[in-house]
């Protein structure tokens, strides 16, 4: 085994940072969202809910961070041990989060361009496909899932809230307008 690096140490509270940055930027970009003025709920809303959500969760995981550090620096002061060791399970684990950032990023670019429908189940599926345990997974029913998923969210916010979703190449099915 090797002594750990300076982020396998402090993973949790480099990531949280990471988060409450992107968090804000989210935050500070939603003031550009357009809004007409006959609807009922502003388009800001759910990007609001969502930014302040993640800026929620890096403020708990960068609180975590520092409380894992703080008890694994008690424990090596304690057996007089100089760092921490990590192992191959825990550089496996980044594995997860690293596909889930490349799989936003890709829904960010691919939404306008495919639709909220086609990139909100691709993103879905995707995700359910990295979080599922090895030898757990679905296909089949994680792609149900996430069509019905990304059509229903579709249409509560077409029909129920009266906001505009792109619908990239399905523009022109009666069934989305």
């Amino acid at each position: 085994m090797k002594h750990s690096t300076f982020f396998q140490r402090n993973r949790e509270i480099v990531v949280g940072a990471i988060m409450l940055v992107i968090a804000g930027v989210y935050l500070y970009n939603i003031q550009f969202i357009r809004i007409r003025s006959q609807v009922r709920v502003s388009a800001r809303l759910v990007p609001e809910i969502l930014g302040a959500l993640v800026a929620f969760l890096a403020v708990i995981q960068i609180a975590r961070g520092v409380a894992a550090l703080l008890k694994t620096r008690r424990g090596n002061a304690a057996n007089h041990t100089p760092a921490v060791f990590v192992g191959r399970e825990e550089m496996l684990g980044l594995w997860p989060v690293a596909l889930t950032f490349v799989t936003i990023i890709a829904y960010a670019f691919a939404f306008n361009h495919l639709g909220f429908v086609i990139a909100s189940a691709a993103c879905m599926f995707l995700q359910m496909l990295v979080l599922t345990p090895k030898g757990r997974a679905r296909p089949a029913l994680f792609a149900i899932v996430s069509i019905v998923s990304a059509l229903v969210i579709y249409l509560v916010f077409r029909r129920g809230l009266n906001l505009v979703l792109p619908q990239g190449i399905l523009t022109g099915i009666s069934f989305l307008n």
